[in-house]
């Protein structure tokens, strides 16, 4: 597998922006080179040209939900995404756009799909501030994630041999493929 793609989906109001913001605050960790980070606004079905099989995929929406309260953060499954009743990604949202990738056989081997809950009505056009209980949960969940790629980038390049513990490969990084 090369690289990990991080997806913000969301749109430009209010709460809706919870995605978007968490990679903006990825941006300020200090990430692997082969980290990209991609915002995409509402895609719908176009989202499956951004998912690839080879690259580890993590994708962040804002999730609708009276369930939980707003910044709540939580991984989900395309089977949560799809069944929930409480929980909308809304329009031709990221369940039955993930359900064609499946059958069209264009999921990513590895994704990882987090919702962040934001409060129905949140994300209307009126709204242009981002709540400070989403912008908290987005700040935690860029945390997270931002520890979870570091730790899976050192297991591959960190191995164990007679000459005990030791980097495999380069540590320099030349280029930033982070967008």
């Amino acid at each position: 597998m090369s690289g990990w793609r991080v997806i913000g989906i969301g749109s430009p109001f209010g709460d809706d922006r919870a995605g978007w913001v968490v990679l903006e605050q990825l941006a300020q960790h200090s990430l692997p080179e082969n980290v990209e980070l991609i915002t995409l606004d509402r895609p719908g079905p176009d989202l499956i040209n951004w998912l690839e099989r080879d690259i580890k995929t993590i994708l962040i929406d804002a999730a609708q939900t009276t369930a939980f309260p707003a910044g709540h953060w939580m991984p989900l499954d395309i089977d949560q995404l799809d069944s929930s009743e409480d929980l909308s990604s809304h329009g031709f949202g990221l369940a039955p756009t993930l359900k064609l990738a499946q059958a069209l056989g264009s999921l990513p081997h590895q994704l990882r799909i987090f919702g962040i809950c934001i409060a129905p009505r949140s994300s209307q056009p009126e709204h242009n501030t981002l709540s400070s209980s989403v912008m908290t949960g987005a700040g935690q969940l860029s945390t997270r994630l931002a520890e979870q790629i570091a730790a899976d980038s050192d297991a591959r390049y960190t191995a164990t041999g007679s000459g005990g513990v030791g980097s495999i490969g380069s540590s320099s990084r030349s280029d930033c493929s982070r967008r």
